[in-house]
């Protein structure tokens, strides 16, 4: 699962923590985005999860029901 994070404007969020969450295993992962708001979790078991973008100063913005399949590589753009 990859993507990029922007403001309003259209604009790269750097530094926003990412938090992927397995709906089924209760299992997360976080990273921060890079200096373009670009960020990247490799080697993802299939399944359902839940992306969250936060970033003080911004709204919290939240995806549900992201599904990664087997051997795919799944684009995840959030807008704060």
């Amino acid at each position: 699962m990859l993507g990029n994070i922007t403001d309003a404007a259209g604009l790269a969020v750097p530094g926003a923590t990412v938090t992927i969450t397995e709906t089924r295993t209760n299992i997360s992962y976080n990273t921060t985005t890079n200096d373009t708001g670009y960020y990247i979790f490799s080697n993802l078991k299939d399944g359902h999860y839940k992306v969250v973008g936060e970033l003080s100063g911004f709204k919290r913005v939240v995806r549900d029901d992201v599904i990664v399949d087997v051997n795919a590589t799944l684009r995840v753009d959030l807008k704060m």
